[in-house]
């Protein structure tokens, strides 16, 4: 607990919303993760914080709903891709 909760937590925060800063953008990534790593250490659908900006409003387990239903000129990366810059467009 004292060391594994903290190295999730701390994941879960950089993929929210660290290492990003576009004008004109919410600041936040846009990916999707496999159910691995969402069992593990991104719960209640949090690959899907960008929707969640856009629309704080709507409840976690809709949030996958709304991607599917959203015309976004930014592209959904990949977990890995969060990881890799040459994979990111940004």
């Amino acid at each position: 607990m004292l060391t594994g909760f903290w190295a999730a937590f701390r994941l879960r925060t950089w993929t929210e919303h660290v290492g990003i800063d576009l004008p004109g953008h919410e600041n936040s990534h846009r990916f999707s993760a496999g159910w691995i790593a969402r069992a593990l250490f991104l719960p209640h659908h949090t690959d899907h914080h960008y929707e969640h900006h856009l629309s704080p409003q709507v409840p976690c387990y809709r949030l996958p709903q709304l991607r599917a239903t959203m015309a976004l000129d930014r592209p959904v990366l990949t977990l890995k891709g969060l990881f890799n810059p040459a994979v990111r467009t940004d």
